[in-house]
């Protein structure tokens, strides 16, 4: 599965992962692995990975702070997507794509420069099933892609 940036991302960047156990030849550890997230702290790291990091930081640079809510539905956006692309077999050849606008302008009252992002991003996506499915409101778009040997 891959996802990227904003409105993609990767199934190294959907879930937390933990580093291995590097041990010396005399079995010592060299690397602790990091604190697992939780509950609302898992929450608000995946919700923010499908929002895209960049974007937050961006947003809040023009003066638009992101509500928790907002971080809750890229969550469960991603939830979501998950759970289908599971449901189509192979996820290896996923990917996903997230319509981080839609998500925080649908949690929150955004100003009319975020709305016209928003249009001018749509207009400009070059894939056209994503397109089309972020035209219709819809929070995520699934690709199955094909696997050459």
């Amino acid at each position: 599965m891959n996802i990227f940036n904003s409105n993609h991302i990767s199934s190294s960047q959907a879930t937390p992962t933990t580093q291995l156990h590097r041990s010396n030849h005399d079995n010592t550890t060299v690397e602790n692995p990091p604190e697992l997230l939780s509950g609302p702290e898992m929450i608000m790291e995946l919700g923010s990975r499908v929002l895209g990091t960049e974007n937050i930081e961006r947003w809040k640079d023009e003066g638009l702070e992101i509500g928790s809510e907002a971080y809750t539905k890229g969550f469960e956006a991603l939830n979501d997507a998950l759970k289908w692309g599971k449901s189509q077999g192979n996820t290896a050849s996923t990917s996903y794509s997230f319509n981080a606008h839609d998500i925080v302008s649908s949690t929150q009252n955004v100003p009319a420069w975020f709305e016209a992002e928003r249009h001018q991003e749509l207009e400009q996506h070059p894939h056209p099933g994503v397109k089309e499915a972020f035209s219709s409101g819809a929070l995520w778009y699934g690709h199955i892609h094909s696997i050459q040997a």
